[in-house]
């Protein structure tokens, strides 16, 4: 009588990064929209402040609050498009190698 496995194979389970973004999925828009105002907020008050003052560092902190703006925002609406890209699979499924 031969023996049968009684533990199923393991399937992969994602990269970390994934798994991450399944964990934030439900509270994710209540943070993301807020977030992205205050970012926008701040960017743009910022950038009025350095072109008033003439203060470079201020300028940089600017871009930098609106750079992260974009970001955040691109991860906010293709949120399922990331986790079907990241999804667990041998290898991302990324069209850019």
């Amino acid at each position: 009588m031969p023996l049968k496995t009684i533990i199923p194979l393991r399937q992969p389970q994602g990269s970390l990064l994934y798994r991450l973004l399944l964990r934030l999925h439900a509270g994710f828009a209540w943070v993301a929209v807020p977030l992205l105002l205050a970012l926008g907020a701040a960017g743009a008050a910022a950038g009025y402040f350095a072109w008033q003052l003439r203060y470079w560092p201020l300028a940089v902190a600017a871009v930098l609050a609106l750079l992260g703006m974009v970001a955040l925002m691109l991860l906010w609406s293709e949120y399922d498009w990331w986790l079907f890209k990241l999804g667990p699979r041998k290898q991302p499924n990324l069209p850019i190698r």
